[in-house]
């Protein structure tokens, strides 16, 4: 089993427990200018042993927030857990820099060119990435929530456990090294989703399926939603009305079903719970308590070829009896749960039916039945059951979706 789960939840509470709090107001005024050579020779203040972003004389992390960084030469600087709110560093070089569990949520670094560099942990939720060059870098465990990877280069990139929830992810170049456990990918945006293309490629070689699936949602939710399936307040707005429709389809069919096979499981909760809302009105059906003129109602029959035992003699040729279901509320809740369950499973061909093998665990043998507006309850029942469990197989075992 991996330990990469376990490395990344220590490394997490050490660092939120052992870190200052990063949250406070910067105490920098907005795109102040500190000293290279100063924030260089911090590097001493670190040793390797020692707790990620704390100083060997327990001085706190360097603090750059609010700092105007761009255009610096900053290749190899070292500045674990470093302060970078909101710091300007467009344009600089952070090519082999190490900025593991550094909070630069907000940061700028539009064009920047980061070879190779550590964000391992790393806060950078709101960061402006755009056109940055983040070739071979190092992003295990970062938070990009919310940021913009329009035009990133990430050829190379490790991203084991990045947080990409909300993020617009449109990267260029060539596909990641790793993708493993990621957060959030379903949720993020793109224009033509190329980028998630790719890294569903390296998320299926690598037999990562959690990503791939996650992918896959994020591909067709977007595509889905530029159908019209976000508009169901303009139905009579000007939008064409065919694209909308089956915008529309493929959200109820598909999205709402198995998450385009994020989520397969679901499909059997819904026929669990269509199975389970549907039993109190089988149930009222069944009881005494309803009125016996009307031909709406659950049959239970007999057939003629039934073995019954009388005074401990068996016989066969008895005749075909129907009786009308009528009972106390009691029993009609169980023959109302049995019913649903039968016209839930009522699933297959000739011989090969669900609903045939559950009756043959029945103590004797009968059939159930229904007449008026409960047969055609049960049918949709059955039908929209069929629907769900062949999503079910085709998302859990293929990738219809590709």
């Amino acid at each position: 089993m991996s330990r990469f789960p376990f490395r990344l939840g220590a490394a997490a509470l050490i660092f939120f427990t052992l870190a200052p709090a990063a949250m406070a107001d910067c105490e920098h005024p907005k795109g102040w200018k500190p000293s290279i050579e100063k924030l260089k020779r911090q590097e001493a203040a670190y040793l390797a042993p020692a707790p990620p972003g704390w100083a060997e004389n327990g001085a706190p992390n360097p603090s750059a927030c609010n700092a105007n960084l761009s255009g610096k030469d900053l290749r190899g600087i070292v500045l674990h857990g470093a302060d970078l709110r909101d710091a300007n560093l467009s344009g600089s070089d952070l090519s082999a820099a190490q900025l593991s569990l550094a909070d630069l949520t907000g940061a700028h670094l539009v064009g920047a060119k980061a070879i190779g560099i550590n964000l391992a942990l790393a806060h950078m939720s709101r960061a402006d990435l755009r056109g940055a060059n983040l070739e071979n870098a190092e992003l295990v465990g970062t938070d990009l929530v919310g940021a913009n990877l329009g035009g990133t280069n990430l050829a190379g990139a490790v991203l084991d456990g990045t947080d990409f929830t909300d993020a617009y992810y449109e990267p260029r170049g060539g596909p990641p090294a790793r993708v493993s456990q990621l957060i959030g990918l379903e949720s993020v945006r793109f224009r033509d989703g190329s980028g998630v293309a790719q890294l569903r490629q390296v998320a299926r070689e690598s037999g990562q399926r959690d990503v791939e699936r996650a992918a896959t949602f994020a591909i067709e939710h977007e595509r889905t939603r530029k159908l019209g399936g976000d508009y169901l307040d303009e139905w009579l707005g000007h939008r064409p009305y065919l694209p909308m429709l089956e915008g529309l389809f493929r959200r109820v069919a598909f999205e709402w079903t198995t998450g385009y096979g994020l989520y397969p499981g679901r499909a059997l909760q819904i026929i669990l719970m269509i199975l389970a809302l549907l039993i109190p009105l089988y149930a009222w059906v069944a009881s005494r308590a309803r009125p016996t003129r009307s031909k709406t109602g659950i049959y239970r029959i007999l057939p003629a070829d039934r073995i019954e035992v009388a005074d401990g003699k068996a016989s066969a040729s008895n005749p075909v009896t129907v009786e009308r279901l009528s009972l106390p509320v009691r029993p009609a809740i169980a023959w109302g749960a049995y019913f649903s369950l039968l016209s839930a499973f009522n699933i297959g061909f000739r011989d090969l039916n669900v609903g045939s093998w559950i009756s043959r665990a029945q103590p004797s043998r009968f059939q159930l039945d229904s007449l008026g507006w409960v047969r055609t309850v049960s049918g949709l029942q059955s039908l929209l059951s069929l629907y769900l469990l062949a999503m079910w197989l085709v998302t859990y075992f293929g990738r219809p979706f590709d």
